[in-house]
């Protein structure tokens, strides 16, 4: 497995984890966690189209974390899950 910044896989054993298999949860963690080398690697790890693949399915990005990708990869925010999901509105309490 790749070396990142030590915060982002803290909670995967990286002698069984897959770097294919978990390609969303890498994808997402470096770009809300990760710094400038880890933005490098995820590029080396995965093509700009898989990257895109995974950010558009991706429900719970930070505003600012989904105007740079938005950006960066040239997507149109209307195209991301967590612009076009819509959480139930169940009344709570009376």
């Amino acid at each position: 497995m790749p070396i990142f910044t030590r915060n982002i896989l803290w909670d995967v054993n990286p002698e069984t984890f897959d770097i294919q298999k978990g390609r969303r949860l890498v994808v997402q963690r470096i770009l809300m966690l990760g710094t400038l080398e880890d933005l490098h690697l995820l590029k080396k790890l995965y093509s700009l189209s898989e990257i895109r693949d995974e950010v558009v399915k991706i429900k719970d990005w930070d505003s600012k974390v989904l105007n740079f990708i938005s950006f960066w990869l040239d997507i149109p925010k209307e195209r991301f899950a967590c612009c076009t999901h819509r959480p139930s509105h169940l009344k709570q309490w009376d």
